[in-house]
């Protein structure tokens, strides 16, 4: 794809899930890379791995909802890469990091719904926030910010379908306010059938989220990754303030 080789990336969160396959995409496209996760070993595996298929990769340790846990990824990608050009901003898997996830708003624990809260949207928000500096210094830049399917048709209540509603506004902010400044921002939704947590809940889950149109091919596990580098490479330089919207099911639901 034309503008990702010799560009820097930062991928904030899941490195060895969906973080490690736009990270490797990336990687493949010429693009440096750095891994940012809570947990610094699954960072620095995915890392390793890049590096030894020939690719240039920096994995840190990040608190998302920490600011100078964040200043310092963007300092170290800075001084390793030489300036940062664009941010994936992942997340964690729903299970990973909020316990309980499946409570239902009639049994709402504050907790719950405050941690969801803390990891997610004001993650989100603290990652964009932090890297758009050097974005708005050198006049140009992408963002994208991935959301689990539950963003758009919700699943019994539980807090992270409220809170990914709230990234969409998130991105919406960004792109009007610093899209004039060159600075692009999308949402890309995924549906929850692979890389999410309704299958490890024991339901099925491609009945979560209807499905618009029927394709003629089902989804495949690399589409999220190449969708995350076509939106942050200069291919989708007209894109900014959507949600694109990836079904890795689009079978018909019976």
């Amino acid at each position: 794809m034309r503008g990702l080789r010799g560009k820097s990336f930062v991928v904030a969160g899941d490195a060895t899930g969906t973080g490690e396959d736009v990270a490797k995409r990336l990687a493949a496209e010429g693009a440096s890379v750095t891994l940012g996760d809570v947990d610094f070993a699954r960072a620095e595996e995915t890392a390793r791995r890049i590096i030894e298929s020939g690719g240039r990769a920096l994995a840190i340790e990040c608190d998302f909802t920490d600011r100078a846990s964040l200043e310092w990824l963007v300092d170290r990608t800075v001084s390793r890469f030489g300036g940062i050009d664009g941010l994936c901003n992942v997340g964690v898997r729903p299970s990973a990091m909020v316990p309980d996830n499946e409570v239902s708003l009639l049994d709402l624990d504050p907790e719950v719904w405050r941690r969801a809260l803390e990891v997610y949207l004001l993650g989100y928000a603290l990652t964009c926030s932090t890297v758009l500096p050097p974005l708005l210094d050198q006049g140009m830049g992408a963002i994208v910010n991935i959301a689990p399917g539950v963003a758009e048709g919700g699943s019994d209540g539980r807090p992270a379908s409220s809170v990914h509603s709230g990234v969409n506004s998130l991105t919406h902010h960004i792109a009007t306010r610093w899209g004039e400044k060159g600075v692009r921002c999308n949402t890309l939704t995924i549906s929850q059938a692979r890389h999410g947590t309704w299958a490890e809940g024991g339901r099925p889950a491609q009945t979560a989220i209807p499905v618009h149109a029927p394709a003629p091919w089902p989804g495949h596990p690399d589409d999220p990754a190449a969708a995350a580098a076509f939106l942050l490479s200069d291919e989708a330089k007209s894109r900014n303030g959507e949600e694109w919207y990836l079904y890795e099911d689009t079978n018909p639901r019976g």
